[in-house]
């Protein structure tokens, strides 16, 4: 039943996709930079600390904890793969973004702005969104074993962490 209902409405959503991919996913939207604004940035100051690390300078040197020899002995994990599991979870971000976008095509939309008093509070309530994601996310990774073994103990093997790592 459900299937077919789904087969029925199949060009009405093809429709809608399209519409909302010409119309609210081009180089100059805000929704498309809002998926991407935030993984670009996060990348330039990764890689500024990157750089800073791989250049040694003695007036950064005097605020490291631990230094490279003991980074290489105590990390289980490469550079190469942290950077890898970072891009996935960046690609999962950016996925999502997008996605929501299709969901609700107005939510960038400066024309739906009515002024503070109804911005705060909605801006106030997707930082509690988030913010309890993120902890509810993060407790159920170290409360379920499997969870923990398949994604999360990889945060948890970096005792010298990388620039990128804190993904």
């Amino acid at each position: 039943m459900a299937l077919d209902a789904l087969s029925a409405r199949a060009p009405e959503l093809v429709a809608h996709i399209r519409t909302v991919a010409e119309q609210r996913l081009t180089r100059s939207s805000p929704e498309l930079w809002m998926a991407l604004l935030p993984v670009a940035a996060y990348w330039v100051v990764a890689g500024i600390y990157d750089i800073l690390d791989h250049l040694q300078l003695p007036w950064c040197e005097r605020f490291r904890i631990r230094g490279a020899a003991e980074r290489e002995k105590r990390n289980s994990r490469s550079r190469s793969h942290v950077i890898i599991r970072v891009l996935v979870q960046h690609m999962i971000q950016i996925a999502v973004s997008i996605g929501m976008v299709f969901v609700d095509p107005e939510m960038c939309d400066a024309r739906r702005w009515r002024g503070w008093a109804s911005g705060l509070p909605r801006f106030l309530l997707g930082m509690f969104i988030m913010d309890g994601w993120q902890y509810f996310i993060h407790r159920a990774a170290h409360e379920s074993k499997a969870m923990y073994n398949a994604v999360h103990s990889h945060h948890h093997r970096l005792l010298v962490c990388y620039s990128y790592g804190a993904l």
